[in-house]
């Protein structure tokens, strides 16, 4: 699959949020395929299912870390080699994804560059964006293996994920059939 490439005002708009909405998520760069990312996949894959339960989806920024100390988003950007490995591997991505969804949600990727950074060097940045549902909501069907910061799975089976105005996260246990 070719990555499309989004224009550079587009995503200096997306960059300049710098806040994290209900449609709207940034993650730090990271290499899918690598098992010390496992964490970090497993939030980009719940933050899919999320997007993809709420009104429009959303957008998923990779190159975006938050500075544990000041609370600060920085733009690390993401490396070529790692643009070019998602670009190889989307089939990868999107069967380790529909892994864990009762519904596949339809998601893209795209990535982007610019050199309108404090940095002032040319960054690049992967979005996801993710298409609301058509026929019903994406359940988590499999328990994920990896925990978050309080010890809860971060992927955890029968729970539908959606993201609240401010950015946060919400769960409900739901099944197939009451969602009929």
């Amino acid at each position: 699959m070719k990555m499309r490439k989004i224009d550079e005002q587009a995503l200096l708009e997306y960059l300049q949020m710098l806040k994290e909405e209900k449609s709207i998520e940034f993650k730090s760069s990271f290499d899918w395929h690598e098992v010390n990312s496992r964490k970090i996949k497993e939030e980009v894959i719940k933050a899919i299912i999320a997007m993809s339960n709420i009104p429009n989806g959303g957008v998923i920024i990779l190159g975006i870390k938050e500075d544990n100390r000041s609370k600060r988003k920085l733009t690390d950007g993401i490396t070529l080699s790692q643009i070019d490995w998602i670009e190889k591997n989307f089939e990868q991505i999107e069967s380790d994804v529909h892994t864990y969804c009762s519904e596949y949600p339809k998601f893209e990727f795209v990535y982007g560059e610019t050199d309108k950074l404090p940095s002032n060097k040319l960054t690049a940045f992967v979005l996801i964006f993710v298409k609301e549902f058509s026929i019903r909501p994406v359940i988590c069907k499999t328990t994920g293996k990896e925990v978050d910061d309080k010890g809860k799975k971060i992927l955890l089976e029968g729970d539908l994920y959606t993201r609240s105005y401010s950015g946060g996260w919400s769960s409900k246990k739901a099944a197939t059939r009451e969602l009929e």
